[in-house]
């Protein structure tokens, strides 16, 4: 599993700027691409079902923005149900009916779009918003007792808003050389 952020012109265009990383800046009222990557690295072993816990810490997923690709097909609709609540939901691939399952080597990524409040403001709190994600795979070949998955994997990926400011110092300075003199708030040549 693999989780990371990049940042993207707008909700609409899904095209990304620069190259996703663990972290990233972003300004008020910027967006950003969370994607979280499953490959099955069984050699043998199919994974007909998932159980993801995605919990990203601000509310500001942009409405409509999930997206999924499962080597190579759209299985979207597998995730209509999907949100970054926190909320431990089941998801199978009924868009695959031929293959309803993550094969050995396939890899399934997931992604949701936000975007920064225009009238955010930060307090020194880093990151800003935080994007966790818990990833369960189940499957016929491993019998664990309870309804225990056969594997749990886990990755972080965060956002850190920087506020633009501007800082301006002005300085005078009486000291223009020998030729000049500062009376009373006017330079003269003597």
């Amino acid at each position: 599993i693999t989780k990371n952020v990049v940042c993207l012109e707008n909700c609409t265009n899904w095209a990304p700027i620069g190259s996703p990383a663990e972290t990233i800046d972003l300004l008020p009222g910027a967006f950003a691409r969370f994607n979280v990557t499953v490959t099955n690295n069984s050699a043998f072993t199919k994974i007909p079902r998932i159980v993801i816990d995605d919990h990203l810490t601000k509310d500001w997923m942009c409405p409509g923005s999930v997206r999924a690709i499962l080597a190579g097909t759209v299985v979207t609709p597998d995730f209509a149900g999907f949100t970054p609540d926190g909320v431990r939901r089941t998801y199978n691939f009924p868009s695959r009916p031929a293959a309803p399952w993550i094969a050995p080597g396939e890899t399934l990524t997931l992604s949701f779009d936000i975007q920064v409040p225009p009238s955010y403001s930060t307090s020194g709190i880093s990151p800003d918003a935080t994007n966790n994600i818990t990833v369960e795979g189940f499957t016929e070949a491993c019998d664990k007792p309870d309804g225990q998955p056969c594997i749990t994997v886990r990755d972080t990926a965060s956002v850190d808003v920087r506020q633009p400011r501007m800082e301006c110092h002005k300085s005078v300075s009486a000291d223009v050389g020998d030729d000049f003199l500062l009376e009373n708030g006017v330079l003269s040549k003597e």
